[in-house]
């Protein structure tokens, strides 16, 4: 018998879907070492930046911004 994945790995999922939608680019979202660091991260904006040609951390705030915006996400 298959065990069923549970429904945690398939929201993050979904969520990762969502925020690839919104940037624009493959988003993984994994477990910061540090509590504090937040439940998900991504390094995104750093893959981005240097195509971009801009800063990581003022890609990563315009980013947030947008991701703060889906239903799913209560702050970024």
């Amino acid at each position: 018998m298959r065990r069923a994945r549970p429904l945690r790995t398939n929201a993050v999922s979904r969520l990762a879907a969502s925020i690839t939608d919104v940037v624009g680019a493959e988003v993984v979202l994994e477990r910061p070492g540090e509590p504090v660091h937040g439940d998900y991260a991504t390094n995104v904006a750093l893959r981005l930046a240097g195509a971009q040609r801009r800063a990581p951390r003022e890609l990563a705030a315009e980013l947030a911004e947008k991701v703060a915006e889906l239903p799913e996400v209560e702050r970024a």
